[in-house]
């Protein structure tokens, strides 16, 4: 499972930590290792959590979490379902469900130049250009400058290809 974090996380991979999945008034403590970790944005980062409970009725509760997105009103996660082991249960039918969705964060690509969603590519050219004359690593001494750079410098790649650039205002107007 991915978890958003705002800022540098504090741990690293290998890492075992308890978890608070919320849900709806619901919350289910379970215990999780770091997996992986990867920057997103310039202060989020995302980390790959495999979680490590054993009881069977928590990794029923976390497969459909995962597989469905939510957990069907009423259910108790300490009481396993009647299903084979292995065997996936899809939830009932109920018009009361609690959500459970991770967000996913779209990083804004124009704020990161300076510019309006409507920019036209030579505004997206010039804002590039002065954008990163003041972040380029061998004029900024800032610890991040390269870090910056490198974001900024994909930021440009997906705003002027138009392709690139209609599929990332999609998915931006999606987030929202």
């Amino acid at each position: 499972m991915k978890v958003r974090a705002e800022g540098a996380p504090k741990v690293r991979r290998g890492d075992t930590l308890i978890f608070t999945l919320r849900f709806g008034e619901r919350a289910v403590r379970v215990a999780g290792r770091i997996t992986w970790t990867r920057r997103q944005s310039f202060r989020v980062h995302v980390l790959g959590v495999a979680f490590t409970e054993t009881r069977p009725g928590m990794r029923s509760l976390l497969r459909q979490i995962a597989q469905y997105g939510f957990v069907p009103s009423g259910r108790d996660e300490a009481a396993p379902t009647g299903t084979r082991s292995g065997a996936a249960q899809r939830p009932a039918a109920s018009p009361q469900r609690r959500d459970a969705r991770p967000t996913a964060a779209v990083a804004d690509l124009y704020s990161m130049l300076g510019i309006s969603s409507d920019a036209t590519p030579d505004q997206v050219h010039a804002a590039y250009r002065r954008v990163a004359g003041r972040v380029h690593p061998d004029r900024c001494s800032d610890a991040d400058a390269t870090e910056r750079f490198s974001m900024l410098t994909k930021a440009y790649s997906v705003l002027k290809n138009p392709e690139l650039r209609a599929r990332y205002d999609a998915l931006r107007s999606r987030a929202a």
